[in-house]
């Protein structure tokens, strides 16, 4: 605001997601931004219909994320059989979300087992979370469990985008994880909880019959990914949402992987930083000029 005020000229990269929260926001928008790039394909028309000019330009994550890596290689490195499942076990990169989640996750595994006696359970940690704790809070939630139905989980720090992409099956915490996860084509379920007054507030404010991204990038009202939420997530309720993603022929995973596909196709549109770098130098080439009525979206050249 106190940019415009000045006269600078403001354009503004990865708006915030007024279309979940706090939509008053785009007001602001309005009166402080001159353009706006937007990441999200249905962003576009949002923002549109409020007056407020637009130029989707694509995920930046498509052409960010690494590639996948080699799994035999993975495996062979972290004592892993290649030819057996992999359930990756993404908890989170807070503190709460390690206390919310993760006892239910690890409470999950013996049930599994029961089915897939196979099954080799992987934990990412994130490099944000203090060690001493995070083993603590794994150990809390293996020590849950009767000795006999104690699983083996390794844990593996900073290494989410390789587990992401050799994993079978996934159980996420809900965040960008998940988009990454649909890149990589990789089944999954979402779970999420907060604290009681939190999560009545965030779902009073939200205004979407979902959460998680690949649900909001497809289908949301019949979501592709099943979402556990607050009282919602149990070890039992988990296994049962996990067991059928197994099954790469079963119909869960089949309109997954559509829908995953449907998403990196939409997202792509050949580099959003450049096109977010040329729709910046064509809008400075312009003269000085009153936002239009209904503004165009910025003209991109596709390479």
């Amino acid at each position: 605001a106190q940019l415009k005020k000045r006269g600078i000229r403001v354009f503004y990269f990865i708006p915030p997601q007024v279309w979940a929260t706090r939509k008053g926001r785009i007001r602001k928008i309005q009166r402080n931004v001159d353009h706006v790039f937007c990441i999200f394909p249905f962003e576009e028309a949002l923002y549109q219909s409020h007056g407020v000019p637009v130029t989707y330009v694509g995920h930046p994550l498509v052409g960010e994320l690494p590639p996948a890596v080699d799994r035999e290689a993975f495996c062979r490195e972290h004592k892993l059989d290649p030819h057996l499942p992999i359930l990756g076990l993404f908890p989170g990169s807070r503190k709460l979300e390690i206390e919310f989640l993760l006892k239910d996750i690890i409470g999950s595994l013996p049930l599994i087992l029961q089915q897939h006696a196979h099954i080799q359970f992987v934990l990412a940690k994130a490099g944000s979370l203090d060690d001493a704790y995070f083993n603590r809070r794994l150990q809390a939630a293996l020590e849950r469990l009767p000795r006999y139905q104690r699983p083996v989980v390794r844990v593996l720090e900073n290494l989410n985008h390789a587990l992401l992409s050799v994993a079978d099956v996934a159980i996420l915490a809900s965040g960008t994880v998940t988009l990454e996860a649909a890149l990589y084509q990789t089944p999954m379920i979402l779970i999420y909880r907060l604290q009681p007054l939190v999560y009545w507030i965030a779902m009073k404010m939200l205004y979407l019959p979902c959460i998680g991204l690949p649900n909001i990038l497809t289908d949301r009202k019949t979501p592709i990914v099943q979402e556990l939420l607050q009282d919602s997530i149990t070890p039992r309720r988990i296994c049962e949402a996990v067991l059928p993603l197994f099954d790469p022929t079963s119909p869960q995973v089949v309109r997954q992987r559509a829908g995953f596909k449907q998403i990196r196709e939409s997202l792509n549109q050949g580099g959003a930083p450049a096109n977010v770098a040329q729709g910046i130098l064509t809008l400075l080439s312009q003269s000085a000029e009153q936002p239009a009525e209904n503004p165009e979206p910025v003209a991109l050249e596709r390479s």
